[in-house]
């Protein structure tokens, strides 16, 4: 198989929570998540991320630094903090 895209993921509520889910379910192929960015903890999704080696971070500068292919946004405009 050839590269993998690299992708990230804005929020992980609900809706980011069944993408999580998916990919580690390994239900996505040709695809990677490498990191999640979330404002707030939540412990059983950063958990999970963690534990298959998906980076966690609560500032979308962070998010910005990896060298991604594509983000997935499953947050609301608010959840973002960008001041």
């Amino acid at each position: 198989m050839g590269k993998k895209i690299r992708v990230g993921l804005i929020g992980c509520g609900v809706i980011g929570g069944f993408v999580l889910e998916a990919f580690v379910g390994g239900k996505i192929d040709g695809a990677k998540l490498i990191v999640i960015c979330q404002r707030s903890e939540r412990p059983a999704e950063k958990n999970k991320a963690l534990a298959h080696g998906i980076r966690w971070v609560t500032k979308a500068e962070e998010l910005l630094k990896e060298k991604l292919d594509v983000v997935v946004e499953a947050a609301s405009h608010e959840a973002l903090d960008m001041g």
